[in-house]
């Protein structure tokens, strides 16, 4: 998805990506909470238009924050995956819903937010929607592996 993970500005992300990086590969475009976007996200945006690149457009909707409860979550979700089409130009979308007190996605607000807005985008849109789980517990925990949260995790294509 992103060849150039440590980059932290658009000029290295774009300047990193001269080095092996094919026009083919997915570029990650993410953006900022909520639904704002910089200078330097559009910048990345307007090479991997002229470069030919996949944009994997990004979002990470906060439970807590400034959505407030999974209702606000599940419609800003639903918000960062139209962004993404009409903003970030994404081929594919992907998001992860962080609940803001636990850090992980896998509470069952945020689940539940996780769910309804996936429902909604995939019936309603033909841009493919990846969703990641994120644990609360650490690698090598019994809950990793046997969690019945992992069922979350989707990868809609149409």
């Amino acid at each position: 998805m992103n060849a150039i993970s440590t980059a932290t500005t658009d000029a290295a992300k774009i300047a990193g990506s001269q080095f092996g990086l094919n026009p083919s590969d997915g570029l990650m475009v993410g953006s900022m909470s909520e639904l704002k976007m910089d200078f330097q996200r559009l910048n990345e945006i307007a090479y991997a238009l002229h470069s030919g690149s996949n944009i994997v457009a990004e979002s990470g909707p906060l439970l807590g924050g400034y959505c407030g409860g999974p209702e606000g979550v599940a419609v800003a979700n639903v918000a960062y995956h139209l962004q993404g089409i009409l903003v970030q130009r994404g081929s594919v979308h992907f998001t992860f819903p962080i609940h803001f007190k636990f850090s992980s996605n896998t509470s069952r607000n945020t689940m539940w937010a996780t769910s309804i807005s996936n429902q909604a985008i995939s019936r309603n849109s033909r841009l493919p929607l990846l969703t990641s789980g994120i644990l609360a517990s650490g690698p090598g925990t019994k809950m990793c592996p046997w969690s019945p949260e992992l069922n979350i995790v989707t990868f809609i294509i149409k």
